[in-house]
């Protein structure tokens, strides 16, 4: 990996991320009928800008994200050699991921009449996304890239959203958590395709 190719991976991250939280804002508040008011072009251009700027900030937090999970990658490569352990070590902090933020969702957030399966939605929406993801990245490379590919898009992700899974705000975690899957699918995507042949 060149610092080129980098630089390139950064800059285009950045880009769709603000890309991706303007247009994920937009349709927020064409659902919820915002009204800019009579001064309505100053506060759009306020609007586009803060979208952009969020954005670009969510893409910068996947991009650290990606990079602890390229280290954490190598690590546990190192450590377990055998692809299967390795896989299966993955599956296990996944699963385990995904009970925590339903339990800690639901003991935090639940109201009453709330179920479980209330809080099991959204991470459900993540974990959908993730799969496709790690389909698509294992048709294009090997089939043993798919338990990375939904750890990283999963787990990650999680880890990335939690300033939002506080506030627990419906607006909040859709205008966060669609920057950060389309940040990290491009990401992941590119991942071997920049890589020399030889270190895919």
């Amino acid at each position: 990996m060149t610092v080129r190719k980098w630089v390139f991976l950064f800059w285009t991250t950045l880009l769709i991320g603000g890309v991706a939280a303007l247009v994920t804002g937009f349709v927020q508040e064409f659902i919820s009928g915002v009204n800019y008011g009579a001064d309505w072009g100053t506060e759009l251009i306020f609007s586009v800008f803060g979208k952009l700027w969020a954005g670009a900030m969510f893409s910068v937090v996947a991009q650290l994200g990606f990079f602890a999970f390229v280290v954490l990658n190598y690590l546990l490569l190192s450590t377990f050699r055998h692809s299967r352990l390795y896989q299966g070590v993955l599956w296990v902090l996944l699963v385990f991921v995904f009970a925590d933020m339903v339990y800690l969702r639901y003991a935090f957030f639940a109201q009453e009449g709330d179920t479980v399966l209330t809080f099991m939605w959204f991470p459900l929406f993540i974990l959908a996304v993730s799969a496709l993801v790690a389909w698509w990245k294992s048709r294009e490379t090997n089939f043993k890239a798919f338990a990375s590919t939904i750890f990283f898009m999963f787990v990650f992700t999680v880890i990335e959203l939690i300033p939002a899974l506080r506030e627990n705000n419906v607006n909040s975690l859709w205008f966060m958590v669609i920057p950060l899957l389309v940040c990290n699918t491009w990401q992941i995507m590119q991942l071997h395709r920049l890589l020399p042949k030889k270190q895919k």
